[in-house]
């Protein structure tokens, strides 16, 4: 992952949709919608491969399959498909992006990555220890 650049830049696309929101529209139906796109793409290329990138994808499919919907037939796209298509899933999408962030950085102790050797007078313990927890016993 680039640092936190995936991770705002999510949040910064659900930032945009909301300003949009509060005027009464959403990007997909006005003038800047390139522009949401093409953040949208950045995000895209910003995630690795993988099941982050495979979900932001989707979710600019179905912006994309919404915008043509409103190019064909020049009605706005409900508001709640819009909800459970692109709102929620984008807002799901930059919560995963910052957890992931978060556990490869090692920035949150509760679920730090250890990256320090187990010193060698416990490294037998330690390897039973996982050996009993993977077989379930204490």
């Amino acid at each position: 992952m680039r640092g936190d650049a995936n991770a705002s830049s999510a949040e910064s696309l659900l930032d945009q949709w909301s300003e949009y929101s509060a005027a009464g529209g959403n990007p997909l139906v006005t003038d800047s919608y390139r522009g949401w796109m093409d953040r949208f793409r950045e995000l895209e290329n910003l995630v690795p491969a993988g099941p982050l990138a495979e979900e932001a994808t989707r979710i600019r499919q179905r912006a994309e399959a919404l915008r043509r919907d409103f190019q064909r037939h020049s009605k706005n796209p409900d508001p709640e498909e819009i909800d459970e298509l692109i709102v929620k899933p984008l807002s799901n999408l930059a919560r995963r992006i910052s957890a992931e962030r978060i556990r490869l950085e090692g920035t949150d102790e509760s679920i730090r990555l250890d990256k320090d050797p187990v010193p060698s007078e416990f490294a037998e313990e330690v390897r039973e220890y996982f050996q009993r927890l993977g077989a379930g016993e204490k």
